[in-house]
């Protein structure tokens, strides 16, 4: 099983926070990969989102150019995501962009109960990890 976390270092001190039983058996990695993103990419990554499933039609919607990656992190938090496929999560992750899927992940980890919670982070930060690859220069 894959357990490695790739956080930010803002991110690993809420991870070291965690009480050691909670830290037990996850690895955690520097995310060192980086994306200089903005309003315009982030309206354009919206436009291209096509998903299988309707329940982020309202989140398209209320996002415009002004919309900042912790609106659009606050937006999708709303959001039911039981049963999405992973089409349509890739597909989020990548209009969300890397910047807000690192406030969702910061709010997360300061509400971490249990592995299966530290599970759905790690899962997150790995799509976060590809995303930030997928969009470096070629």
């Amino acid at each position: 099983m894959n357990n490695v976390l790739y956080l930010t270092p803002a991110e690993r001190q809420l991870f070291d926070a965690l009480a050691s039983e909670l830290k037990e058996g996850w690895e955690t990695e520097e995310e060192e990969q980086s994306y200089e993103d903005s309003a315009e990419r982030r309206q354009v990554r919206l436009d291209l989102m096509e998903l299988d499933d309707g329940r982020f039609e309202d989140v398209i919607l209320k996002c415009g150019p002004e919309c900042s990656p912790e609106d659009l992190q606050k937006l999708v938090s709303k959001v039911d995501l039981t049963g999405l496929s992973e089409r349509d999560l890739w597909e989020i992750c990548f209009a969300l962009g890397p910047d807000a899927m690192g406030f969702l992940i910061s709010k997360l980890l300061v509400d971490v109960r249990d592995d299966d919670h530290l599970e759905g982070i790690m899962a997150l930060t790995n799509l976060r990890h590809e995303l930030l690859v997928s969009l470096q220069p070629a």
